[in-house]
């Protein structure tokens, strides 16, 4: 069983897929790390087709390919799409499909089947329209919401680039676990928190971090990044890139090393 699985999520036709670290990521570990493309007109009755992309561990979550090359119902009757991304409010535009929330829920839940506590952290909680669905759908499965604007469904308002996912982690634990417990894991274990949570406790994480996509997103144009790659020009691209690669480092060690599991 994965003890540790993440889902990764930007557009389709931006430039996070392109990144260094996405791609090293993606050659470095071909049989445990999937790209997994879709477009929301494919779902729940979305009138936009809004491509987006999945970087992602968890093998069956397989998603509809994305329209148009996989045209949607809507397409397919000659019919085009009522309206464009950039029309919708911000709270839309950042709004994930019911259905493709609960086929990635699914896909964790078939892969983990002999944990006995499911973690959903959602990174960069953005408006909540998808702890929104878990806590609906899946009450059994204990959310913790994080993003640095102050929301109602957050749980905590952390700055990633100073925390980091350890520090997430950490603020989960002290809801999720007694205070015995944390002693317990903090004074007592060598591995550590994750490890005890783990290895004591048959947690199962799965990390949701839908990723600000303002820099890598061709709407831009060469305001970010270089025409034509991933290479960024702008001070936020930089800042992003270097946060990301942080993100995905802790990955690496925690979710797919060798022992981390």
């Amino acid at each position: 069983m994965n003890s540790i699985d993440f889902v990764i999520e930007n557009p389709l036709d931006g430039k996070l897929k392109e990144a260094n670290f996405i791609t090293a990521l993606l050659r470095d570990f071909p049989h445990s790390v999937f790209l997994k493309p879709t477009s929301y007109c494919h779902y729940n009755n979305c009138n936009y087709r809004k491509r987006t992309v999945f970087v992602t561990t968890l093998p069956s979550f397989n998603p509809h390919p994305p329209c148009p090359h996989n045209p949607c119902k809507r397409w397919v009757s000659g019919r085009p799409h009522k309206t464009s991304v950039l029309s919708l409010s911000k709270a839309d535009r950042n709004c994930i499909p019911n259905g493709l929330i609960d086929e990635e829920i699914d896909a964790w839940m078939s892969a983990t089947p002999e944990a006995k506590v499911r973690v959903f952290l959602d990174v960069f909680g953005g408006y909540g329209s998808v702890t929104k669905r878990v806590q609906q759908m899946y009450p059994e499965i204990f959310t913790y919401t994080n993003d640095i604007a102050r929301r109602d469904t957050n749980d905590v308002e952390l700055d990633i680039r100073t925390f980091g996912l350890s520090g997430m982690v950490e603020f989960a634990a002290q809801k999720l676990l007694t205070q015995d417990d944390l002693q317990e894991a903090r004074n007592d274990y060598k591995g550590g928190l994750l490890r005890w949570m783990k290895l004591e406790r048959g947690v199962a994480f799965l990390f949701h971090l839908s990723t600000p996509c303002e820099t890598y997103s061709t709407a831009a144009g060469g305001t970010h990044r270089k025409s034509g790659d991933a290479t960024p020009v702008s001070a936020k691209a930089k800042n992003h890139d270097h946060m990301n690669s942080v993100i995905i480092k802790w990955l690496r060690r925690h979710a797919l090393s060798s022992g981390a599991q």
